[in-house]
């Protein structure tokens, strides 16, 4: 729901696999063929330890993790 221009410069990046109960979500995403969102799905460690150095923001929605390590982790990246 952003306006185009933000969507051009802070393109959403969704780094993590499909969860359970989430193929609506999952058909969107690859149904998208605009640059304003890429799915990453899997990536090793230090690619995402690079994508969250290079990183505007870190959106965390979750309603089922417990402690919150993504959060730590991109502390921990700077």
């Amino acid at each position: 729901s952003l306006p185009a221009g933000l969507r051009r410069d802070f393109p959403l990046v969704i780094v993590g696999r499909a969860g359970w109960g989430c193929e609506q979500l999952v058909a969107r995403l690859r149904a998208d063929e605009s640059s304003s969102v890429r799915w990453l799905e899997y990536l090793p460690d230090h690619d995402v330890r690079a994508l969250l150095q290079s990183a505007s923001a870190l959106v965390f929605a979750s309603l089922c993790e417990g402690f919150g390590l993504p959060v730590v982790e991109a502390f921990a990246s700077g």
